[in-house]
């Protein structure tokens, strides 16, 4: 009877059965931590790429392969699949069209190509918007919850800064 009574040991199978429980809790802080911080990395890469050609009044493809390097850098995407499209968007008289489009990458990762009428800003008449497309393929850091790849995909639109239309030449 005295086996039942003794406490000895109590902490150690008590610390037995939580401490799995939290190993897996703090495993998935660190899991949605990363992926947090990969999203906005991308996010972040994408707003500089953008910014950066709101500024030119004319690209070319090989502006646009330096951009693309660029970004695979600055998101540290360089070495896993990612994608980069951009896309001068026009209004000419009340209608919105595609004046060009360049992307670089794996395709699969974007969206279908498109102008997006629902989220396109304002654009007045004879005036333009470049849309950065963006994306990339997560692997997570552990795929105990059964999520073992995320797609990213950012979408910004940015007006030209010094003209009105941002021209490209193959």
């Amino acid at each position: 009877m005295r086996i039942l009574h003794d406490k000895a040991g109590a902490a150690a199978v008590e610390f037995a059965i939580v401490a799995p429980v939290i190993l897996l809790l703090l495993l998935g802080c660190l899991a949605v931590f990363d992926m947090y911080r990969s999203n906005a990395r991308l996010e972040q890469a994408s707003l500089i790429v953008a910014d950066m050609v709101s500024r030119e009044t004319a690209l070319d493809g090989g502006y646009a392969t330096r951009l693309y390097a660029v970004f695979g850098e600055l998101s540290e995407t360089a070495n896993v699949p990612n994608a980069l499209r951009l896309t001068s968007i026009a209004n000419m008289e009340g209608r919105y069209t595609a004046d060009w489009s360049v992307q670089m990458g794996r395709a699969d990762l974007l969206a279908p190509a498109g102008l997006y009428l629902d989220e396109i800003p304002a654009i007045s008449d004879q005036d333009s918007v470049i849309l950065i497309e963006t994306g990339t393929i997560y692997t997570t850091l552990s795929s105990i919850f059964g999520i073992e790849t995320v797609h990213f995909h950012n979408r910004k639109f940015i007006r030209p800064r010094f003209i009105n239309a941002t021209v490209f030449s193959g």
